[in-house]
């Protein structure tokens, strides 16, 4: 059976000039990308579970942070994984025309529905502190959240996977899985995955932020002037105490910017570095040809995984509550859990074994 490699269709040269990394570099970085894979997809699968559990913990918006969890999930078991082998074989692809073709552009939606959803979160804050959500309203708002999220959903995989879905390509005789788009369309498509991956929800993160901020605080005012006026209680020594109504607001406040800010800065810092690498590829054409080329594809797509993986994180640092979930589920928590009851049981057994000394007994010890 003679080979069709030398057919005018399999006729593609692919020259490298990228700088060969050392092998420990190259050992260390693989290893601490799947590291941090694996300690995202333990703690996004815990937040599901938790949320699942006992879905009061982190507020009204647990289930755009479920929704969040599912896309770092997918970044963190999917694309993770595409991505450390893109970068081991740049010039090989093992997973098949299929995969190539129908399951390599629809990744890119979880990347999508990761950012889409912090955004969601951020302004979903500032309606329910702006607006002054009415509790009657909570069992339609669900459902209108559940619609806003899988909407959110569609629109990342319309704005990320479909536009590629044509210009994908797989040779067999090479087995290679690149895109056949030109320079232009190539150039609108990374310009519009800046400003819709970050720039425009950076912009309405940071509105809702500072929304938020005036929000509360005019509201903090207004309440601290009616108790300087006329205050609902006093303690023993004549100080005014605080009302039920600011003390609530005082708690809202806190409890927003405690998940919000770390959400918002680890946005802004970690997905800095891919839209700064979207950027050289538009108005720097040589830049793919540079020897270090692929420690940057690195550097950025690793800094994308440090994203999807830290939102545990501060979950755990922010709610206490939480955390004391996590130690629960956590299987390192359970073994130690057992540990710590076997040594308990064993110390019992130990000082039941042991006779009970008389009172001579005793004094001649002492004396000794």
């Amino acid at each position: 059976m003679t080979s069709q490699c030398n057919d005018s269709n399999h006729n593609i040269t692919f020259t490298s000039t990228n700088l060969k990394e050392p092998s420990a570099l190259i050992i260390f970085m693989t290893g601490l990308q799947v590291a941090i894979g694996v300690f995202g997809v333990v703690g996004n699968a815990i937040v599901c579970l938790t949320i699942i559990r006992k879905p009061y913990l982190l507020g009204v918006t647990n289930q755009h942070i479920f929704s969040l969890s599912i896309a770092d999930l997918g970044v963190l078991l999917i694309n993770l994984p595409l991505a450390i082998l893109k970068e081991l074989y740049p010039f090989k692809w093992f997973l098949g025309e299929t995969v190539c073709l129908y399951v390599s552009p629809a990744t890119e939606t979880f990347y999508g529905a990761a950012i889409l959803s912090i955004t969601l979160i951020s302004f979903e804050r500032y309606v329910n502190i702006a607006k002054k959500a009415i509790r009657a309203r909570r069992v339609r708002s669900r459902t209108r959240r559940r619609a806003v999220l899988l909407g959110a959903w569609v629109a990342s995989f319309v704005l990320t996977s479909a536009p590629t879905y044509k210009f994908y390509a797989y040779d067999s005789c090479h087995k290679l899985c690149y895109l056949t788009w030109s320079p232009t369309y190539f150039m609108i498509f990374m310009i519009a995955l800046n400003v819709f991956l970050y720039y425009l929800p950076l912009a309405i993160i940071t509105f809702s932020s500072l929304s938020i901020a005036r929000v509360v605080s005019k509201r903090t005012r207004l309440i601290l002037k009616e108790d300087s006026t006329s205050f609902t209680s006093t303690s023993g020594h004549g100080r005014k105490q605080p009302s039920s109504s600011l003390k609530t607001m005082l708690r809202q406040k806190k409890r927003t910017y405690r998940i919000l800010k770390p959400l918002v800065i680890l946005f802004a810092v970690t997905m800095f570095p891919v839209t700064v690498f979207r950027l050289m590829l538009i108005f720097w054409t040589e830049f793919p040809a540079q020897n270090y080329y692929s420690i940057i594809l690195t550097l950025a797509a690793s800094s994308t995984v440090v994203n999807s993986a830290a939102d545990p994180l501060i979950y755990c640092v922010v709610n206490k509550e939480f955390r004391r979930e996590v130690k629960r589920l956590l299987p390192g928590y359970l073994v130690g859990m057992v540990f710590r009851t076997f040594r308990k049981r064993r110390d019992k057994r130990e000082i039941s074994g042991r006779e009970p000394q008389t009172t001579e007994t005793a004094i001649q010890e002492t004396n000794l």
